[in-house]
């Protein structure tokens, strides 16, 4: 026989859980976006300045700018984005940050070499598993400021890292001074005021996935 404060717990657990599915936030991604992949050009990102080398797989746009939109509706709040390498905005999960050229590879590696190792390994074709959202959020000035990302991983992507790290060996490059399995991969999807990264987020599923929203294949 059931005792009334073992009713009163179990109201109180089923409530808990109408609760959560009640708050939990539906998104949509096209079951297609990963082959999308393959129709897109690779893009090398070079320049003078520090942070304008990097390495990154290009991503089809459209869907992120919605899922953007969605974010925004769902949560009030106005998202920016990403424009330094297209004004109008773009998607693509970085494979090489640039800190890790600027302050490690660079001295033996040019962009062009990592350019041409990654379209001969045809770095457009890669796999692209999509595992959820993800979200960081850290206190600048007097805001706590989020940032919103869509959470990806890729053997492709892990196993060019290597390739890089060990053509940077066979160029006499310390193998320790660069961890190449330290890989965050994801596609940013929009933020409050800056885009967030390490240390202050881990854009990984054990540190940054977000239980709040649910992502669904669509058509």
């Amino acid at each position: 026989m059931r005792t009334p404060h073992r009713t009163l717990a179990l109201l109180g657990f089923f409530f808990l859980v109408a609760k959560g599915l009640a708050s939990t936030i539906s998104l949509e991604i096209p079951k297609d976006f990963a082959k999308g992949i393959k129709d897109l050009p690779f893009i090398s990102h070079t320049g003078p300045g520090a942070f304008d080398n990097a390495l990154a797989l290009n991503v089809p746009y459209p869907p992120i700018r919605q899922l953007r939109s969605k974010i925004e509706e769902a949560l009030g709040l106005p998202l920016d984005h990403f424009k330094g390498w297209n004004r109008e905005g773009e998607a693509h999960v970085t494979v090489i940050t640039p800190p890790e050229y600027a302050n490690i590879l660079k001295p033996i590696l040019s962009m062009d070499d990592i350019h041409e190792l990654a379209k001969a390994l045809s770095i457009q074709q890669s796999d692209l598993k999509i595992l959820g959202i993800g979200s960081g959020k850290k206190r600048i000035g007097e805001n706590e400021e989020s940032t919103f990302f869509l959470l990806v991983d890729s053997y492709k992507l892990h196993k060019l890292r290597l390739q890089i790290w060990n053509n940077k060996k066979k160029k006499g490059g310390k193998p320790q001074d660069w961890d190449p399995t330290w890989f965050f991969p994801h596609v940013t999807i929009g933020f409050t005021k800056t885009d967030l990264h390490e240390p202050d987020v881990l854009k990984d599923i054990k540190h940054a996935y977000d239980p709040r929203f649910k992502l669904r294949r669509g058509h």
